[in-house]
């Protein structure tokens, strides 16, 4: 009975937050910002489920996928959601009615009472400067009273951005030694200014031109279809991270990325797992530094740059099997 209430409980609020976010997140058209609303709502069906089952006396196995996102999530929470929920937090602490049309000095006022009531909430987001502070309030305020949430939903993209002329004269050693010194700097936690580097890509890519081109062009490491040339005379691949960089902060690191073709990129993105079981085999064993996901991943630890949460994203996603996963975690 507790077992079943609880699940009632935790699907009464899976539901709200789902709401939520749909409302907060609606039209947008990105891995990362569309993933909030999804894995809310897969939470839920998942939660549903599993009320369903119990009450009807049965056992079910939980869906691993469903239940590592929703641990991503907890772990690196929605930055939008928590500055609004600290600004509101406070603007009811200090007796306004609301959060739109607000003077300069009721923002400033709400600023500085949730710069103190809630400095460990900003640290643990890689905010830590009060004027920082005070700027990222100010941003979701704003955004709550307009309606406007745009500048949560932008994301960068670095695809095709004009490389290979800036490096054409560097040698493959000279471009991979600077790969290797710009990856040294990725991180894996949370941070203010946490963004892909599209130096990184535009050097990967020169260096695999440099070191791997076949009749003028790359291929997709996945499935070794040749990249067309585009109108600035290069080869278009897309770069993609093994370990999502936004919704598992996977590292912007050269051993966590791949050139890919549009297709299977998109098809990593969005296809089930069981659907993928062809794609992480072919690019496993055939990307270009010829390093299997078991080879890049122990690299990356033994650099600080892998967390089990990691792991087992890449397990409930078909990425890594079990024996794999308890050889690099080992």
């Amino acid at each position: 009975m507790k077992k079943t209430l609880a699940l009632v409980l935790a699907l009464l609020l899976a539901s709200a937050a789902a709401l939520a976010a749909s409302a907060v997140y609606a039209g947008a058209e990105s891995e990362s910002v569309e993933y909030t609303p999804t894995v809310l709502a897969g939470s839920e069906a998942e939660l549903r489920r599993r009320y369903v089952s119990a009450a009807n006396g049965n056992g079910v196995e939980p869906d691993g996928l469903v239940k590592i996102k929703w641990d991503l999530y907890n772990i690196h929470a929605d930055r939008f959601i928590l500055l609004s929920a600290a600004a509101l937090v406070s603007a009811v602490s200090l007796g306004f009615g609301g959060v739109r049309e607000l003077s300069r000095e009721r923002l400033e006022a709400i600023a500085a009472h949730a710069s103190a009531a809630f400095g460990g909430l900003f640290r643990s987001l890689g905010i830590r400067s009060a004027a920082a502070m005070r700027r990222e309030l100010q941003k979701a305020l704003a955004a709550l009273g307009a309606r406007d949430y745009s500048a949560y939903l932008a994301v960068e993209d670095a695809h095709g951005q004009p490389a290979l002329a800036r490096y054409r004269t560097e040698s493959a050693a000279g471009l991979l030694e600077r790969i290797e010194q710009l990856s040294a700097a990725a991180t894996v936690s949370p941070a203010e200014d946490r963004q892909r580097s599209a130096q990184l890509v535009n050097l990967l890519k020169s260096y695999y031109m440099r070191a791997c081109a076949e009749n003028g062009t790359l291929r997709c490491e996945c499935c070794g279809e040749e990249a067309f040339i585009t109108a600035a005379g290069e080869p278009y691949v897309e770069f993609h991270h093994l370990i999502p960089f936004g919704i598992a902060y996977g590292p912007d690191h050269y051993l966590n990325l791949f050139a890919l073709c549009p297709n299977c990129h998109r098809r990593l993105h969005f296809q089930a797992p069981a659907d993928k079981h062809g794609l992480y085999p072919a690019l496993s064993g055939g990307n270009y530094l010829r390093r299997s996901f078991a080879e890049r991943l122990r690299a990356l630890r033994a650099q600080n740059l892998l967390r089990s949460y990691h792991l087992e994203f890449l397990l409930a996603d078909g990425a890594i099997t079990a024996v794999e996963y308890d050889s690099i975690a080992a």
